[in-house]
């Protein structure tokens, strides 16, 4: 995954909308938030008829431009991270919430659970719970060895080789939500089918070796905490060719039709949006992590109608909800995240 080195946490500014995208200003932004997946899926479908008639989405006014700027900033606290080399906590353990919360909620992951701190933090804070995150770069929460490549942009001494930084950090991390006793697991990752290795035999990761990985992590670590579990599957991939989506729009601040939907997606910011076909990767692993889940009585929770319509030629717009929804090209602009929390929240045990 890529992980940009410095990241900084900010209020983005809010995008003017079309068609029948509501406007949210950077005063009311946070408040802003949607209720229903089919709220979602109506922006969505605005926008696909738009482009079906020819019409080209616009963000080419002064507001969506420095908006547009605004989003490479966007990201939870970078200090909740653990680096690619870090081995021991507290590196990528942040503590937050409410104080004295009655019971505990704990996020296990790598930077693609780290992406979802702020609408969990918001939720510890409503339900007087204390919420404690364990996120690690690059080091998802499935029992298997890893290695880095070169599109992760971990130092080169770490790269195709194990991960043994990740394995080490994660069994500290385990141990101390053990030790924590939470109410409720939330874990999520990005998982890539080429830099799985299988422990102890280091061979290759087959669907078969995935969910028997993702078991032994529920049956073997997290079950034992006594706690109700909860997975995110991984969010879509956003990148337009090198580029990120804000960075797409920078450069050509609109929407255009795509003549062949179905086809070769150009490497370019010709179109500045991607199409769900080609934002789901990994199809096969997501759905044998998925079945380990499931089997283990764990609720899951699939966001990509959050961010897609995943019909065969649906897309990913680049704005939602007047924002920004990625920040680089494989993490969740936080303020599009907080937008989200009443949908993740009903995944959530009661309080």
């Amino acid at each position: 995954m890529k992980l940009i080195s410095k990241i900084a946490h900010s209020t983005a500014v809010t995008l003017l909308a079309v068609g029948s995208i509501t406007s949210v200003s950077a005063a009311t932004e946070s408040s802003h938030v949607f209720t229903a997946t089919t709220d979602i899926q109506t922006q969505i479908l605005s926008i696909e008829a738009q482009l079906a008639k020819g019409t080209t989405v616009n963000y080419s006014d002064s507001a969506s431009l420095r908006a547009i700027a605004a989003a490479a900033a966007d990201h939870p606290p970078s200090s909740c991270l653990a680096n690619y080399t870090d081995t021991s906590l507290p590196m990528g353990k942040c503590t937050q919430g409410a104080t004295g919360g009655s019971k505990t909620m704990v996020l296990l992951g790598d930077s693609h659970a780290w992406q979802w701190i702020g609408p969990l933090n918001s939720l510890a804070k409503a339900r007087n719970w204390k919420f404690v995150s364990f996120a690690k770069a690059s080091c998802p929460d499935v029992n298997a060895i890893f290695t880095l490549t070169s599109t992760q942009r971990a130092p080169s001494s770490l790269l195709n080789r194990p991960y043994v930084a990740c394995a080490t950090w994660r069994d500290q991390a385990l141990a101390a939500i053990r030790a924590l006793k939470p109410y409720v697991i939330v874990m999520s990752g990005e998982y890539r089918a080429e830099t799985m290795y299988t422990w102890p035999a280091k061979t290759p990761i087959t669907d078969a070796a995935a969910e028997s990985a993702m078991q032994t992590t529920l049956k073997g670590y997290l079950t034992g905490a006594g706690a109700r579990l909860v997975n995110i599957a991984d969010t879509p991939y956003e990148g337009i060719g090198s580029l990120t989506p804000a960075e797409c729009l920078s450069r050509n601040p609109r929407l255009t039709p795509n003549p062949n939907p179905r086809g070769v997606w150009p490497h370019d910011y010709t179109y500045c949006y991607r199409p769900y076909l080609y934002d789901n990767p990994y199809p096969a692993i997501r759905s044998a992590l998925s079945a380990a889940a499931t089997t283990s009585g764990v609720t899951l929770v699939d966001p990509a109608k959050w961010f897609c319509d995943t019909g065969t030629e649906g897309i990913c717009p680049p704005i939602l909800g007047g924002v920004v929804t990625f920040t680089d090209a494989a993490h969740i602009a936080n303020s599009y995240a907080l937008q989200l929390a009443p949908l993740l929240g009903a995944y959530l045990p009661a309080s």
